[in-house]
């Protein structure tokens, strides 16, 4: 698809090692957001932040099934 039909998603993702995470749209709200859903960064949890910038088609739905395989190799995404 050419660029003017994709929109540019930016999602904000905070993971701690227990393996509890939070998504925003932006990384000023993060901290804040994680506080809220999970409980208080106090420094005794590593956190990793990312960005993930997903390239969105407009403004047609579409609808994708995933399948997880346990082996990398074996995963799959195809549209419905």
């Amino acid at each position: 698809m050419d660029a003017e039909n994709m929109v540019a998603v930016e999602v904000w993702v905070m993971v701690d090692e227990d393996g509890n995470f939070v998504a925003e749209c932006k990384r000023e709200t993060l901290k804040e957001r994680y506080e809220s859903d999970v409980g208080e960064l106090d420094g005794m949890l590593a956190t990793r932040t990312v960005c993930i910038t997903v390239n969105v088609p407009k403004p047609k739905p579409v609808e994708l099934v995933a399948t997880v395989a346990t082996e990398v190799d074996n995963a799959e995404l195809k549209a419905v």
